[in-house]
């Protein structure tokens, strides 16, 4: 059986649509609720304001992937978690426009985000390997993200795994004491 999405899920994919089409200046509730095939009563009905969206947006993003982190961890170490939902993340919405949305109407509605960042680095600490290399592979896994968010010479195939296997190999290594 296949499921629809909710109305309100629907709506933030519209407003997705509206963005990597048409670009964030674009991004009315009026387009929103034309994209989704709605009546901007009904749109209003879920999201009063624009900010409503772009915060619903913004809010969907960390809170998707902050499950699925936290699904592949059940009790284990973090930065495991961390780098497989990375690698295999595929957002019920595009995070460029998402991005680009809170960017050009509001910079402050990245907040959430910067947000879940700070936890997750703050998650990754707390693991049982040396601080410096618990940033180290944070940020490797955020630059994976962000160099295929942008397109700017993402790894591909055999090199991406690579990647994965030496970052979940790093998670395992432990410092000799007293060093």
């Amino acid at each position: 059986m296949v499921t629809r999405p909710s109305k309100r899920l629907a709506l933030l994919q519209a407003a997705g649509r509206v963005v990597e089409r048409q670009g964030s200046a674009q991004l009315t509730l009026e387009a929103v609720a034309a994209e989704a095939g709605l009546s901007k009563g009904g749109l209003l009905y879920h999201f009063p304001t624009k900010q409503a969206l772009i915060e619903a947006m913004v809010a969907l993003l960390v809170e998707e992937f902050s499950q699925d982190v936290a699904e592949r961890r059940k009790g284990g170490a973090f930065l495991p978690a961390y780098i497989r939902a990375t690698f295999d993340y595929h957002p019920r919405l595009s995070v460029a426009s998402v991005l680009a949305a809170a960017l050009s109407h509001d910079p402050p509605l990245l907040e959430p985000l910067q947000k879940g960042f700070e936890a997750w680095r703050q998650a990754a600490l707390a693991d049982p390997v040396p601080g410096s290399r618990s940033d180290l592979i944070r940020l490797a896994v955020d630059g994976l993200w962000f160099t295929e968010l942008f397109a700017l010479a993402p790894l591909a195939g055999k090199d991406r795994g690579r990647l994965q296997q030496e970052l979940l190999a790093l998670c395992q290594e432990r410092t000799p004491p007293g060093k």
